[in-house]
């Protein structure tokens, strides 16, 4: 049973980053998929938060349509997966996340970009490694509104976690002084797709970079670090972060390191 009746169709855009917009997408997709809306329509947006444009990396999406749109009827604030999939669909159902994992499937990577990623895995040996995910870019201590920064990781708090798996440490980052603080300490344990930027630096004694910045990894690095963190043997990810909570929720494994339930 549906709770709202939702519209017939449903225009949206979010101009916040990849994941957040991907969450919307995967709502979409789940909506029209089940026959809870009929036509479900998303702008697909390039900002300082996101660098990715979908259908550079992916084929077209089925049930929904990536288009301009000039009238929106949601946005980011309550347009990810569980506040779209939650407005409409019966909550006592089958979880949000379950239903996230099983739509993610359906989306195709274009076939040059999927050679790249798994050459990639199979070079490095994906399953002899934890993944790390150190969000800093508009991490201040935790983003602001949140007041959540003691579930901030710290870079050593990172290291201490990983110290006990005793795997070569896979690390995905948007800030080059964290990039290179693991480099230095997990030595021949640490493993990157490709260098962080040069000016990503925050230039302060302060670990956590800046707000209101672009982020300094490239649309083809922040693929492959999505993927590849998603095969890893373990995840640890950066309470807040969508791009974190994503890849949680995707996993859905129980031995991964989870600060708190990142919705």
């Amino acid at each position: 049973m549906l709770t709202p009746t939702p519209p017939s169709i449903i225009n949206a855009k979010c101009n916040d980053g990849f994941c957040n917009q991907l969450r919307m997408l995967l709502a979409g997709i789940l909506l029209v998929r089940d026959g809870c809306i009929k036509e479900y329509n998303q702008e697909w947006t390039i900002t300082n938060h996101n660098n990715i444009n979908f259908l550079d990396f992916y084929d077209e999406p089925q049930f929904i349509t990536l288009k301009s749109i000039s009238q929106v009827d949601i946005n980011w604030t309550d347009g990810c997966f569980a506040g779209m999939t939650g407005k409409y669909i019966d909550k006592n159902g089958q979880k949000w996340a379950k239903n996230l994992k099983d739509v993610f499937k359906s989306l195709r990577l274009k076939p040059t970009v999927q050679q790249i990623i798994d050459n990639y895995l199979q070079d490095i040996d994906i399953e002899n490694h934890i993944g790390v995910h150190a969000r800093r870019t508009c991490k201040i201590g935790g983003n602001k509104h949140f007041n959540r920064t003691n579930l901030l990781l710290t870079n050593q708090q990172f290291l201490d976690i990983v110290e006990d798996y005793k795997l070569k440490v896979f690390v995905a980052t948007d800030n080059k002084q964290t990039q290179d603080y693991f480099k230095k300490h997990l030595k021949d344990r640490f493993v990157a797709y490709n260098d962080i930027a040069a000016g990503s630096e925050n230039h302060s004694s302060n670990e956590y970079i800046r707000e209101n910045v672009a982020r300094f990894t490239g649309a083809l690095h922040t693929i492959v670090d999505f993927y590849t963190l998603l095969k890893c043997k373990r995840f640890i990810g950066t309470e807040t972060s969508s791009f974190s909570s994503l890849i949680y929720h995707i996993r859905g494994n129980a031995n991964d390191y989870k600060i708190t339930s990142n919705g």
